[in-house]
C-alpha cells in the first residue's frame, strides 16, 4: 500500500504536459492589404533606413532625419523611447543635440513637462543646457533601500524638486516621504515650496500632525485637543501629549500612568503600539489574539510579525469584523526572536526560521542547506518541493524555470534540453536549446518551433523594446509564422491596425509593418496570423510619408 501511494505521489509531483511542436508556417499572400490615408503610427519610435532616421513622433507625424542612423543606438537600461543616441549626440523626441553621450541618463520630466536628461558633462532641459547645475554632482536622491525618488535630486550644495532648487531646506536633515513632500528639522516642503499656516512656517511631526510656533495642526486646522508643549511623535502613525495617545487623529484608550511602557512597531501597511498591558493594531485592540507582548516584534519591510511562540500574517475578517492572525506552520523548536528569523530581499517572498522557509503561496520548506537559504534570501533562485525534496529553482519567467537538469513550465516537466537552454538574445518571448527554438506564453507554455535555425536565432529589431520578431540566417518570424526573407531587411514604418473592443470580438489586435528587403517593399499585417503583400516601388505612400524616391 505504501509503495502504491508513493507511486501516486511521484506521478503528481513531476508530471509532463503535452508540449507542442509547431511547424513554421508560410504567411498568407493577401493582395487586398491596403495602406490607408488616415494612418495611426506606433509612437514614439525611431527606425533606420541605411543612414536615414525615421522618427514616428505621434500618431499622425513622421519626422525624417537625413543622416546619423548608422550609429544609432537605444539608451541603456530601457530608458524612455523619446531618446536615441548616436556617435555625435542625443536625439530627444526627434530633435538632435550634439554632445558627448558618455554618462547619458534620462531624468524624467521637468515641472513644466520638458525632457530632463544629463550626460557626464551637462544637465539639459529639452535641447538646452541648464547652466547652474553641475552634471558631475547632480543625481537622483535615493531612499535607504536604494530606490530613486522620481521628483527629488541633489548636487553638492542643494536639494531640487525636479530642476528647481528647494530654497532654505537643510540638506543634512532632509527627509523625503513621497513624490511631492519632504521636510527638514525646520520646515515642510510640498512641490519644492515651504509650507505655512497663518503665515507661520510648518514643522513636521509625523504623517498626521504638523506644528507652528504656537499650535499643533491636523487636517489643515488648529487641533485644540492637544497640549502643544508636551506633544511628541512616537512614530509616523502614533503621537502623544501629557494626557493622551493618538492613532492617526484618534484618541486611544491608554492611560497616562502607562505612558512609561509605551512601545511602537511598524510594518509596510501596519502599525502597533502597547502600553505594557494591551496590544493595538493601529487603533484596534488585538490583545484577545494572545500575542506575547514582551517578545512581540515586526519583520522589517513586511507586514509579518512575531512573538516567542510563532511568526504571523494577518487579515481583517469582515464576517466577524475582527483582525485575525495566522501562525506560520514552522516546526518551532526554540523561541522565535529577531536572531533566528529573517525575510528574503526585494519582494519578501520567503520568511526564514532557523533552517526552514515559508512562502504564502508554496508553503513550508524544511531542512534547508546554507546554499538554499542564501540563494532564496537574495532571490537568485527560488525553492520548490519535488518528490519530497527541496530543490533550487532558477526562473526564466514567472512560470518557466530550471531545476537540476530539467526545464519546467508551471512545475510540469518539458522536453527542453536544460544544458543548452537559454533565452534568445533581444527576444524575451523566445528561448532555444541545441534542438529547437521555442515560443513561450504563460497561457500555453513552452512551444517548440521546428524549422527555425537555433544557432543563428536572435531578436529582430529590438532597438526600442520592439521585440515581437525573431530572425535566423534566412528569415524573420512571428511565433511560428515566417514573414520575410532576412536579406538586407529593414523595418521602415509601424502603424496600428485594429484593436478588439471588450466583449465585442476576440479577433485580437493587429499591427501593420512596412519592410524593405532585397526583393522590394512589403506590407505585413501581424495579428494571430501573418499576411503580407508586396508593395510597388511606385506606391505614393513611400514618398509621402518616408521620403523614398518613387521608382
Amino acid at each position: 500500500m505504501k509503495k502504491y501511494l508513493f507511486s501516486i505521489f511521484l506521478f503528481l509531483s513531476i508530471t509532463c504536459y503535452a508540449q507542442k511542436i509547431d511547424y513554421v508556417k508560410k504567411p498568407e499572400l493577401d493582395s487586398s492589404l491596403v495602406i490607408g490615408d488616415r494612418l495611426n503610427f506606433y509612437t514614439p519610435l525611431y527606425l533606420v533606413d541605411d543612414d536615414k532616421i525615421i522618427y514616428q513622433k505621434d500618431r499622425r507625424t513622421i519626422k525624417l532625419i537625413a543622416s546619423g542612423g548608422k550609429s544609432l543606438v537605444k539608451p541603456e537600461n530601457g530608458q524612455a523611447d523619446f531618446f536615441a543616441l548616436n556617435k555625435d549626440g542625443v536625439f530627444i523626441d526627434g530633435n538632435f543635440v550634439k554632445t558627448d553621450t558618455l554618462g547619458f541618463e534620462n531624468l524624467g520630466r521637468t515641472l513644466d513637462g520638458g525632457f530632463f536628461w544629463k550626460t557626464h558633462k551637462a544637465v539639459y532641459k529639452n535641447l538646452t543646457v541648464i547652466n547652474n547645475l553641475d552634471a558631475s554632482e547632480f543625481q537622483r536622491i535615493r531612499n535607504p533601500k536604494g530606490f530613486s525618488y522620481i521628483t527629488f535630486f541633489k548636487d553638492k550644495y542643494y536639494i531640487y524638486y525636479y530642476d528647481k532648487i528647494i530654497k532654505g531646506i537643510d540638506p543634512d536633515s532632509a527627509v523625503f516621504t513621497d513624490s511631492d513632500l519632504c521636510y527638514d528639522k525646520n520646515s515642510i516642503y510640498i512641490k519644492g515650496e515651504r509650507q505655512f499656516f497663518n503665515s507661520e512656517p510648518l514643522q513636521y511631526v509625523n504623517n498626521y500632525f504638523s506644528k507652528t510656533k504656537d499650535h499643533i495642526i491636523s487636517q489643515n486646522k488648529i487641533d485644540s485637543r492637544i497640549d502643544k508643549d508636551s506633544f511628541i511623535s512616537l512614530s509616523n502613525f502614533y503621537s502623544r501629549d501629557k494626557d493622551h495617545v493618538y492613532s492617526e487623529y484618534e484618541t486611544m484608550p491608554i492611560h497616562a500612568a502607562d505612558f512609561v511602557n509605551l512601545k511602537t512597531w511598524k510594518g509596510t501597511n501596519s502599525a502597533y503600539i502597547t502600553d505594557g498591558k494591551r496590544l493595538f493594531f493601529k487603533n484596534i485592540d488585538i490583545t484577545e489574539n494572545n500575542l506575547d507582548i514582551s517578545s512581540f516584534g515586526t519583520i522589517e519591510n513586511s507586514d509579518f510579525c512575531y512573538d516567542k511562540n510563532g511568526v504571523y500574517s494577518w487579515r481583517f475578517d469582515h464576517k466577524i469584523n475582527k483582525l485575525v492572525f495566522y501562525k506560520f506552520p514552522f516546526k518551532y523548536s526554540d523561541p522565535v526572536s529577531s536572531k533566528n528569523i529573517m525575510i528574503s530581499e526585494k519582494n519578501n517572498m520567503y520568511v526564514f526560521y532557523k533552517n526552514q522557509a515559508y512562502n504564502l503561496s508554496d508553503g513550508l520548506f524544511e531542512n534547508l542547506t546554507a546554499e538554499q537559504i542564501e540563494n532564496a534570501k537574495t532571490q537568485r533562485q527560488h525553492l520548490i518541493n519535488i518528490n519530497g525534496s527541496v530543490k533550487l529553482k532558477t526562473f526564466y519567467n514567472y512560470s518557466l524555470s530550471k531545476v537540476d537538469d530539467k526545464i519546467y513550465w508551471e512545475n510540469k516537466e518539458t522536453f527542453a534540453d536544460a544544458k543548452t537552454f537559454e533565452r534568445v538574445k533581444d527576444a524575451p518571448e523566445y528561448y532555444k536549446d541545441k534542438n529547437y527554438v521555442y515560443h513561450f506564453s504563460s497561457k500555453s507554455g513552452l512551444n517548440a518551433i521546428k524549422g527555425i535555425d537555433a544557432n543563428s536565432a536572435v531578436g529582430y529589431y529590438s532597438f526600442q523594446g520592439f521585440d515581437l520578431f525573431l530572425s535566423d540566417k534566412d528569415y524573420i518570424y512571428f511565433k511560428n509564422y515566417r514573414i520575410l526573407r532576412n536579406k538586407n531587411l529593414k523595418l521602415l514604418s509601424v502603424f496600428e491596425g485594429s484593436w478588439p473592443q471588450c466583449g465585442v470580438d476576440n479577433s485580437g489586435s493587429s499591427t501593420y509593418y512596412l519592410f524593405k528587403n532585397s526583393e522590394g517593399y512589403w506590407l505585413a499585417l501581424v495579428s494571430k496570423t501573418v499576411k503580407i503583400k508586396k508593395i510597388s516601388g511606385k506606391d505614393p505612400f513611400l514618398k509621402k510619408y518616408l521620403g523614398i524616391k518613387v521608382e
